[in-house]
C-alpha cells in the first residue's frame, strides 16, 4: 500500500510512503522519479500520510498497523527528512 499527497504549496511536489520497508520518498518533478527523504516504521498498512495546506515541507503521518493494533502520528517539517 502507497500513500501519495501533494505539497500545498510547492508546485509538482509529492510525497509517497513506501510501506514495506518504511520509507518515505519526495518528487519534484511531478511524480515523474521519486527519491527517497526519510525513514518511517515499516509495515504501516493502514496509514495515512498529507501535507499540510499554506505550509511548504509540512507534513502529516498517521501510522497504523494492521496486525499490532498500535496506532502513532508523526510530523515533519523538512519535506520528510525527518519526523517527531
Amino acid at each position: 500500500k502507497r500513500n501519495l499527497t501533494s505539497d500545498q504549496v510547492t508546485p509538482n511536489k509529492y510525497y509517497i510512503y513506501g510501506w514495506n520497508p518504511g520509507r518515505c520518498f519526495v518528487s519534484t518533478d511531478g511524480g515523474a522519479n521519486f527519491s527517497q527523504s526519510g525513514q518511517l516504521p515499516d509495515n504501516c498498512y493502514w496509514s495515512q500520510m498529507k501535507a499540510v495546506p499554506g505550509q511548504a515541507n509540512h507534513l502529516f503521518f498517521a501510522a497504523g498497523f494492521e496486525w499490532w493494533g498500535t496506532n502513532s502520528l508523526y510530523r515533519s517539517t523538512n519535506g520528510g527528512a525527518s519526523w517527531t
